[in-house]
């Protein structure tokens, strides 16, 4: 009885001192977080966790440096050639061969296709033909003109003397009068059949292709191919399309807030994702004076060279236009702003860098991680981390050198590009 009533004495001992270890992590824990809780309260409220007697907070910090900073906006479109036009036959027949393929350059007036010229000749050596008989009709109306003319005079000198009654010569004036129609009219049929011959040689020429441009470079390239060998067309219809890619134009389409601020001849940054890491220069050279309805955007086109042959219509681009710059201007990174009560600003360590101080600040341009600090002239460096737990006056522990952060040249000045 004795050992039963021990062992159960030392198992209430043992729940009674679970229950008091638990309830002791319990206050712990529930210690903790009211002490991190004020502490962060104390942060956001401006009281000084330095006058409370906390420990300082590590952070980093960079330099204020002085620089060039640009504000770029971003659009996505396509890259487009600088012309593009299609090659088509004037006449309907069978492609008998196609000289030039996709990506084969091509010239100014190069023969690229030739069709069936078999029919187009025998209309030639038709129209030949007719020409022939149209010649000799005209010769049979010359001679006959030309023996009622002398006949018409000899009676009209015979009527003269009247050797010769009145109906004669009224007679030799209608059969001049005849043969002289029947001239003219074998001169138009002649003429007409001349026309006609021509007409027959031109369409016969049309079964040689060629491609041919008024402006621009004397060089281009095959882009799409649409025929091939043997296929019968009608007239008109597309066999080529020519592409002028020495320079292309990067196509977007802005909104009415960012057209008003772009005009021709400003520059522009163009990336492709066939290319990652390179940039290409060029400038906006037209922009649309509408904006269509469905999405109410304009067109915009951004000149790009391409000498090099790099770039290709129809690739994806990305469009980075300077809508402003600003030459020595102050700049700090992007992660060093805060806001206090409502304000916006940063905390500047002192000359020490041993306390926190925040400064209400106006900001201008930004471009990626860096902003410009319009006012005030900042003096020394801002904290870029740990910012969350300062307040004014809060003690700080750098943990980083400050030499400046990435765009920083090292002397005080910077240069902000993308």
């Amino acid at each position: 009885m004795e050992n039963d009533n021990g062992k159960a004495e030392d198992g209430m001992i043992r729940t009674r001192t679970r229950v008091v270890l638990v309830v002791i992590a319990a206050l712990l824990v529930t210690g903790g977080w009211f002490v991190t809780t004020k502490a962060l309260d104390a942060a956001q409220e401006g009281e000084s966790p330095q006058r409370r007697g906390e420990a300082s907070v590590p952070v980093d910090v960079a330099n204020v440096v002085r620089g060039n900073i640009q504000e770029v906006r971003r659009f996505s479109g396509t890259m487009a050639p600088q012309a593009e036009f299609m090659v088509a036959p004037k006449v309907s027949g069978r492609i008998q061969r196609l000289l030039v393929d996709i990506g084969d350059v091509v010239e100014r007036g190069q023969l690229v296709a030739l069709l069936d010229e078999d029919e187009r000749r025998l209309q030639v050596e038709e129209v030949q033909a007719e020409l022939s008989v149209a010649e000799a009709n005209l010769e049979d109306a010359r001679s006959a003109f030309e023996l009622r003319q002398r006949e018409y005079d000899r009676i009209r000198s015979l009527r003269a003397e009247e050797a010769v009654p009145e109906s004669e010569l009224d007679r030799a004036q209608l059969e001049f009068d005849a043969a002289r129609s029947r001239l003219r009219v074998a001169e138009a049929q002649l003429v007409q059949r001349q026309a006609a011959l021509q007409a027959a040689r031109v369409r016969l020429g049309y079964t040689q292709v060629v491609a041919d441009w008024e402006t621009g470079g004397d060089v281009r390239v095959v882009g799409e191919r649409f025929r091939d060998e043997g296929a019968t067309i009608s007239a008109n219809q597309e066999i080529l399309s020519v592409l002028d890619i020495s320079e292309l134009k990067a196509v977007v389409h802005v909104t009415e807030r960012d057209y008003s601020r772009l005009s021709t001849g400003q520059e522009a940054v163009v990336r492709v994702d066939g290319f990652p890491g390179e940039e290409f220069r060029g400038e906006i050279v037209r922009m649309a004076p509408l904006f269509r309805e469905t999405s109410r955007q304009a067109r915009v086109e951004i000149g790009v060279p391409n000498e090099d042959g790099l770039l290709k219509p129809g690739m994806f681009v990305r469009a980075g236009i300077v809508m402003q710059e600003k030459e020595d201007a102050q700049v700090i990174p992007r992660d060093s702003l805060v806001t206090r009560n409502g304000s916006q600003g940063v905390f500047v360590a002192d000359r020490e860098g041993q306390v926190a101080n925040f400064v209400e600040v106006v900001t201008g341009v930004e471009q990626g991680g860096y902003i410009e600090v319009v006012s005030p002239e900042l003096d020394g460096p801002v904290v870029t981390l740990g910012q969350h737990l300062l307040a004014d006056g809060s003690a700080l522990r750098i943990q980083n050198s400050a030499e400046g952060f990435a765009a920083g040249n090292g002397d005080g000045s910077a240069e902000v590009m993308q």
